[in-house]
Order: structure tokens, then C-alpha cells, then sequence
């Protein structure tokens, strides 16, 4: 895996490997990226993910703040034993769960200053393991950099160049039907297991549920239980 920090306009190489994905973050500022031959015009929550594009290039009038994670969705050959490599397969499996495999170029926008803040402190984390390597150091990172993609990503990709919101209160109807399906399945489901099904954060479920029906999302959750 690489980081690669951005506070101005710049172009990264990134070669042309096979099986890795790669993902732009833009956390402040505006202008244009250019990924091989695809332009875009990006602004403050501005997300990319993609594959094949072997170079990125940011340009703008004014100061911006980007990273470029690249992961390797395929382990480097390792003498350890299977058993050594789980988390690192997990992490893999998980990468390939946000973001499928493809060819495309995917566009996203993420909406609310929380988020953005969220993935701004996540930066300032990745920052000090960079800087202070510890013996879990890595770890730490690859962590970190997977919980800016579960940030920055809340929806399945569409294609190439589609913008797509990355905001939940579009789909309380069918997280709604979602909950009472596992509720019906098993009643001892919680709040944690179901964010992580639906690829979000705990926190995102229970701001998106006070702010269209007046209620947590623990209590919706408490009610659907009772009355199923």
C-alpha cells in the first residue's frame, strides 16, 4: 500500500499494475483531476475510484488539500505460514467489498461536513504512524486508510463519471425494510451489525433517522423489535 499527500496542484505516477485499486480523495479545495485521459472537475468531498488509470493529475487556482491511496488487492508472495496471512487476506476481501473490481472510473461526492471532517482527522492519524513507525505501524495504516473508504463511500458505483450523493436519508424506506427483514431473521440483531451490512458507520445511521423521522435509529430499532 502507498499514501501519497497532496497540499497543491501535482501529477503522480502511479504505474500500471494489475491487481490494485486506487482511490482519490479531494478534502479541500476545487479544480480539475485528470486520471490518464478522463477529466473531472472536482470539488471539496470529491472521491475517485479506480483501477486502470496509471497517473493522476491535480490541477486548480487555489490551495488544495488530496490523497492518493493505492492497495494491492492481490497479497505479495509470503514464506509465512496461511495462517500469518488473515488479516491481510481480510483486508483484501474488505477493499474488494467497497469498491468492486472494474475497469471504470467512479465519481463520488460526499455531502456532509461531518464526514469530511471525519476523513480530515483519519489524514492527520495516517500522518503520525507515517511519521512515528511503530512495530504495528503498518497495520495501523491500512486500518486507517480502510475506514476513509468506508467514510467516503456510502453507496454502490454506477459507472463512469456518474456523481453520486453519499447521503443515507435518500433510502430510509429501504434501510426500513432492510431492518425488519433481519429483525424477522433474528431479534437479537444491533445497531453495530446492522451498519456494518449496510456499509455505514453507527454514527450516519442514528444523524440520518433524527433527521427524517424525529427518532434514533436505536429506538426505530427497539420498535420494529417489539412489534415484530
Amino acid at each position: 500500500m502507498s499514501i501519497h499527500f497532496l497540499d497543491r496542484p501535482a501529477r503522480i505516477l502511479l504505474g500500471k499494475y494489475k491487481y490494485q485499486h486506487k482511490f482519490l480523495y479531494v478534502l479541500r479545495g476545487s479544480g480539475q483531476v485528470k486520471l490518464d485521459h478522463s477529466l473531472f472537475n472536482f470539488s471539496q468531498g470529491s472521491f475517485y475510484a479506480f483501477r486502470i488509470a496509471n497517473g493522476v493529475e491535480l490541477t486548480a487556482s487555489v490551495p488544495v488539500t488530496a490523497f492518493v491511496i493505492v492497495f494491492n488487492t492481490i497479497p505479495f508472495p509470503d514464506n509465512r505460514l496461511p495462517q500469518d496471512l488473515k488479516s491481510q487476506l481480510r483486508i483484501v476481501d474488505r477493499v474488494n467489498s467497497l469498491v468492486p473490481i472494474t475497469s471504470e472510473i467512479h465519481e463520488y461526492r460526499v455531502q456532509h461536513v461531518e464526514d469530511q471532517e471525519s476523513v480530515g482527522s483519519l489524514v492527520k492519524m495516517i500522518r503520525r504512524e507515517i511519521a512515528v513507525p511503530q512495530e504495528h505501524s503498518e497495520e495501523i495504516i491500512l486500518n486507517n486508510a480502510l475506514n476513509i473508504l468506508n467514510i467516503a463511500v456510502r453507496i454502490a458505483p454506477e459507472g463512469v463519471s456518474q456523481k453520486l450523493v453519499a447521503d443515507q436519508s435518500s433510502c430510509i424506506a429501504k434501510v426500513t425494510r432492510f431492518v425488519q427483514d433481519k429483525v424477522k431473521h433474528n431479534k437479537k440483531v444491533t445497531v453495530a451489525e446492522i451498519a456494518r451490512e449496510l456499509k455505514t458507520t453507527e454514527y450516519v445511521l442514528n444523524r440520518t433517522f433524527i433527521k427524517d423521522s424525529g427518532t434514533t435509529f436505536a429506538a426505530f430499532l427497539r420498535k420494529t423489535k417489539s412489534q415484530l
